[in-house]
């Protein structure tokens, strides 16, 4: 939750190849509104990231997995990042 912190998140359906996110995230207990586009939902989230000078880390890496069976199956989703030589991961379940 520090120095950032994903309050919400929601995407559109793609329109012409490009998906169309909205975000409320805070950063260092200010919280910014985003938006923006890209080829996913990951890519419009770190365009939004850059539009709002969120700068200094390269997206590396994003695995997810299935956690149960069935088409309403929850997922496990894992992303990394690099800042500075260091590799960081997150990790959500949906």
């Amino acid at each position: 939750k520090s120095p950032f912190e994903l309050e919400s998140f929601r995407s559109t359906e793609r329109e012409q190849g490009r998906v169309k996110i909205y975000a409320r995230i805070k950063r260092h207990g200010e919280t910014l509104d985003l938006m923006g586009s890209g080829n996913g939902p990951i890519d419009a989230f770190v365009s939004a990231l850059r539009e709002a000078n969120v700068n200094g880390f390269e997206f590396k890496n994003y695995l997810e997995h299935s956690l149960e069976s069935g088409a309403g199956a929850q997922a496990a989703a894992y992303v990394e990042i690099e800042k500075s030589g260091q590799s960081f991961w997150g990790a959500g379940v949906d």
